[in-house]
């Protein structure tokens, strides 16, 4: 969903951080890691969820101007305020579908911490 979708709110920037269950993606769509785990929620502190009208459980789009995803959202103390939190590597969703397609400046992987989103309740 486009960013000007999202109203005033700046956007947060977006960090994905590697799953205990799975190396990036692979294995990720294993029978065994799907037993163990459901797909992960988003990470966001209480601070911008009170903003945003967020609450645990509540269904969400997570998107920019390249893409988005849908999932469910954690309101926790674990982010900081301006940055939510969701892990990297699940098969159909997830962060990929908000990244830019570039290598980046340092080390030429993935830019999957250089990016902002906008977070919607679904419905809204």
């Amino acid at each position: 969903e486009p960013a000007e979708a999202a109203g005033t709110h700046p956007g947060l920037a977006l960090i994905a951080p590697a799953s205990e269950f799975h190396v990036n993606s692979t294995f990720a769509g294993t029978k065994r890691t799907t037993q163990r785990t459901e797909a992960p929620p988003i990470l966001v502190n209480p601070e911008d969820a009170a903003a945003l009208g967020l609450s645990t459980g509540m269904a969400v789009r997570v998107g920019n101007d390249r893409g988005s995803f849908e999932t469910r959202v954690t309101v926790s103390d674990r982010t900081a305020v301006g940055v939510a939190a969701m892990t990297k590597g699940w098969w159909g969703q997830g962060v990929n579908h908000t990244v830019i397609e570039r290598d980046a400046d340092m080390g030429q992987g993935a830019t999957f911490h250089d990016n902002a989103v906008h977070i919607t309740p679904l419905g809204a």
